[in-house]
């Protein structure tokens, strides 16, 4: 994965105005600098390249289809370095991070979207550790907001959840009663290799335990990043 040259996640997913009135952007804000270099996340065609203005939305914007149908978008930008229709390969400069449209402050704002619905990044980045989650994610409208939910907590964003549409934002005095309410639960990041018996024994539980708690079958074939509660 990689996305901007120095950047650091902002501790909130936002969910902000942008263009006609009720349209929402969501995703994810992330700390730049004017004239940092922000890479394709990964390879694809790029299929917009347009500014919005200067007060308004994203301003400075790029859109890139990936192979798989998802889409990642890139936004308050100062300077375009690629075309559309052009081919790219992820970590391959495409902008210069700015202060464009409709922004307070220099930062990228970041999204994914597949068929037009927009989803969690924090579902398939790391971003403590600037690595993309697994090979695969499989999207199940029924666990989305549960899933969303946990992945923000999990991968360093530090935002709270906001009531069943899968936002986010940093609420005063919400994140620490989630702190307090979520302190009896312990999650595992399941690395290469891992079975449900080694991460059993590593955190004094058992299998049975294991796929009680995350409703999953004893034969689960486990992915790398995958997030498991333990207690």
């Amino acid at each position: 994965m990689a996305l901007a040259d120095g950047a650091d996640v902002a501790d909130f997913i936002c969910a902000a105005s942008i263009g006609t009135k009720g349209h929402l952007r969501k995703g994810l804000d992330i700390k730049v600098y004017i004239g940092d270099t922000i890479r394709a996340a990964f390879s694809g065609k790029v299929r917009i390249v347009r500014n919005q203005g200067a007060r308004k939305g994203y301003g400075k914007y790029i859109v890139i289809r990936h192979p798989n149908g998802l889409e990642t978008i890139y936004g308050h930008l100062s300077k375009w370095l690629v075309e559309e229709n052009q081919d790219v390969r992820a970590g391959d400069p495409i902008a210069l991070g700015g202060n464009t449209g409709r922004s307070t402050g220099p930062h990228l704002h970041f999204e994914t979207r597949l068929c037009g619905v927009a989803l969690n990044p924090a579902l398939m980045f790391d971003f403590k550790n600037q690595d993309v989650v697994g090979d695969e994610w499989t999207f199940n409208r029924s666990t989305y907001n549960r899933e969303s939910a946990e992945a923000t907590r999990l991968r360093g964003t530090g935002g709270v959840y906001r009531g069943g549409d899968g936002l986010y934002d940093e609420v005063p005095g919400m994140k620490r009663a989630q702190a307090s309410n979520n302190s009896s639960v312990r999650y595992h990041k399941v690395k290469s290799g891992e079975t449900l018996s080694a991460i059993a024994r590593k955190h004094h539980t058992t299998v049975n335990a294991l796929c009680n708690l995350n409703r999953i079958k004893k034969t689960v074939t486990l992915r790398p990043g995958q997030i498991l509660k333990y207690n």
